[in-house]
This record gives structure tokens, C-alpha cells and sequence, in this order.
């Protein structure tokens, strides 16, 4: 199209460039005072199709309440009073502390100048009221949109609970594997060659002798050590009403004895058999060869 030049130099036409860029537009002036002298002239335009305008429909954007950590409804982004002649990707952003715009980058064209973003709210916001504004647009083209929000936070519980459980699920397993190991490998068994002699007389306790391992009800089981009683229905000495005395497994070649029911644990002096001494708490390690009585019964482990 021809482009005239006024007196003032400057340039008189229209123009209308249908590709978007960088336009140099040229004039040749030819200047006939004082002679025939000829110049040329040339200026750069940046021509854009693009002109975004907000929609008569749009309105600021009210998120309402929003829990911190998740996700606003999908708010409209009104474009439709937007001039451009091909599609366009917008980017789209906030300034509004603590959140973010999904999608960051969206397209309209002619046919559809309207699309739908979400807020996403950190987890660790604050909370309280919230106001800002949503940007759209592509280069220095742009568009805002007010935008509020109260932003409820998150309790403690909804913070860390998910930690705390898999903390507490985690220190349950490892008790129920260490229970499980002390059920299966803790108890303690009578050494295999360990005998007792036992009688209602210290005459008795060398013809009543026995392999501890091999008496009824004297084998470990799971986190139970190995036992013998004395007296009561699961002894297996006969004796009548509740059990008088225990014998126990406590460690590898290690046992304890004590008394049940109240009555004393008397420690017998192997050389005068009419010298007792009470064993203090009723219960004591217990050392082979050294003879105990409980109530009628004598006992000795060799």
C-alpha cells in the first residue's frame, strides 16, 4: 500500500499486515527544494494478532473455603471479548503465597476463548483469608483476574498421621518379630544329663531319682521355660491341695528354685540334715548338690 510523507516528515497511509512479526515498513521521499534530492526512510512495527480481553462473564474468582494440601472447584477463564486471529497458548500464574495454577499453560483460539484452571494449596499454608490475582495471557499481552480464598489448614493429626501410623505400624512389627524370636528361642530347657532326687525323707532322695527332661510337664514350650513342680494337679510328685515348689529353667545350665503357697524354702546342710536355714524371699539360685526342703518335700539336683 502507497505511504505518503507530510511536509513534517511524517509518514500518512494505512497499513494492515495479516502475518504476525516484525514489519520494516520503507518510504522513498523525494525532496525538490533547492534541487532534485532523493532520501530514503524505514521504521520496524511488531504486528500481533492478539488482543485479550476479559469476557462480559467474568467475574473475580471467590475459591471459598479450600483445606490446605488440596485442590480448588475448576474456575472459568473468560476470554470471549479477545481479539486473535489463530490459536494462542496462554501461560497462567499467581503471585498469591502458597498456591499454584493448574494448568500453568492453556490454548484458545477463535472458535473457544474459554478455559477452566484450579488452585492447588500447599499443605503447609498457614491458613486465613487469601487475595491476589490470576495472570494470563503471552509475552506482554496480558490479563487479570482477582482472586480470593480462606485457606483452612491442616490439624496436626492430618499433618503427621499417616507418618505416626506407619511409625507405630512399623515399631508393632518389630515387637511382634521380637516376640515371636523370645517365643522360639528365649525358653530355656533342663540340661540334657541334669537329674533330680526328691523324696518326704532325705532318705529318700537318693532312690527317687530322675532325668529332668524326661518327668512329665518339665519341657519348655513357646515362651515358657521348663518347669517342675511339686504338690498341686500338675505335679508330678504326688501331693495333695496347691503346688509347694517350683523348679525353673532361667538361663543355659542355670535353674531357680522357690516356694509356692506361702510356706518356706529351708536350705538343709548336707553333713547334719537336722540343720535348716530360711532362704531369704523364698527363692534362690539353685546350686547342684545342695539339698532344699519345702514342707514334706526334699529335693536335690545332681
Amino acid at each position: 500500500m502507497p505511504l505518503t510523507v507530510t511536509p513534517s516528515g511524517e509518514f500518512v497511509g494505512t497499513l494492515t499486515p495479516t502475518i504476525n512479526g516484525t514489519w520494516t515498513l520503507r518510504a522513498d521521499v523525494a525532496l525538490k527544494t533547492g534541487g532534485l534530492k532523493k532520501t530514503s526512510e524505514a521504521a520496524e512495527l511488531q504486528v500481533s494478532d492478539l488482543n485479550l480481553a476479559l469476557g462480559p462473564n467474568q467475574t473475580p474468582m471467590d475459591l471459598g473455603e479450600i483445606k490446605a494440601g488440596t485442590s480448588s472447584s475448576p474456575q472459568t477463564v473468560d476470554l470471549s471479548a479477545s481479539e486473535l486471529g489463530g490459536p494462542y497458548t496462554l501461560t497462567a500464574s499467581t503471585e498469591m503465597t502458597g498456591f499454584s495454577v493448574k494448568p500453568s499453560s492453556f490454548e484458545i483460539t477463535p472458535a473457544q476463548k474459554t478455559a477452566a484452571v484450579t488452585f492447588d494449596v500447599d499443605a503447609d499454608h498457614v491458613g486465613g483469608a487469601v487475595s491476589g490475582t490470576l495472570s494470563v495471557g503471552v509475552g506482554k499481552s496480558r490479563v487479570s483476574i482477582p482472586v480470593t480464598a480462606t485457606v483452612v489448614p491442616l490439624t496436626f493429626w492430618e499433618r503427621h498421621g499417616k507418618l505416626i501410623l506407619a511409625i507405630l505400624s512399623a515399631l508393632g512389627l518389630l515387637g511382634l518379630l521380637l516376640f515371636i524370636a523370645r517365643g522360639i528361642f528365649g525358653p530355656h530347657n533342663f540340661a540334657p544329663d541334669a537329674r533330680i532326687n526328691w523324696g518326704d525323707t532325705v532318705e529318700r532322695l537318693n532312690k527317687n531319682s530322675l532325668v529332668m527332661r524326661e518327668i512329665r510337664g518339665s519341657g519348655s514350650g513357646f515362651y515358657k521355660n521348663a518347669k517342675l513342680i511339686f504338690g498341686g494337679p500338675t505335679s508330678f510328685a504326688p501331693a495333695d491341695g496347691t503346688p509347694l515348689l517350683v523348679i525353673e529353667a532361667v538361663g543355659p545350665n542355670r535353674m531357680e528354685i522357690r516356694s509356692e503357697g506361702g510356706a518356706d524354702l529351708l536350705s538343709v546342710n548336707k553333713f547334719d540334715h537336722t540343720k535348716t536355714k530360711k532362704v531369704e524371699g523364698n527363692a534362690s539360685p539353685l546350686s547342684t548338690g545342695e539339698i532344699y526342703q519345702v514342707g514334706r518335700f526334699y529335693v536335690r539336683v545332681r
